[in-house]
């Protein structure tokens, strides 16, 4: 299985090591790699891929990365992940109860998705840190 991420920070490359870690500790082979490196997706029977919202749109990386492997990614299983800050006012009650202005990252989940966002069901979401 390959993890690969687009980080500005780091904090997705975090998140990618974790998920890489969870997925490992019930006995899969994993990688984890910056999606810009990824050149070949063959030998791998899976793709999870992490980036950060900017703007509202994934990070380049990972639109480049969707691209460039559109047609491979069509015959795997694919999960995505996608981190952005908790800013406004009215996130307040999706980001845990954190005050207005605050960073905190959050994971959501989505269901049903295959490479089209318009495909998306929220199916919840986790407070990382």
């Amino acid at each position: 299985m390959l993890v690969a991420y687009a980080t500005m920070y780091g904090s997705t490359r975090e998140v990618a090591e974790v998920v890489a870690s969870t997925v490992r500790s019930a006995g899969v082979d994993v990688d984890v790699r910056e999606a810009g490196d990824v050149k070949d997706l063959g030998g791998y029977q899976a793709v999870v891929l992490g980036a950060p919202l900017i703007t509202h749109k994934l990070h380049k990386d990972a639109r480049r990365f969707l691209s460039r492997n559109e047609k491979m990614l069509e015959g795997l299983p694919v999960a995505l992940f996608a981190l952005g800050p908790c800013k406004e006012p009215h996130d307040d009650a999706e980001c845990g109860g954190t005050a207005a202005g605050s960073s905190t990252q959050r994971l959501r989940i989505w269901r049903g998705c295959g490479l089209s966002p318009r495909n998306c069901s929220a199916a919840g979401s986790t407070r990382l840190f």
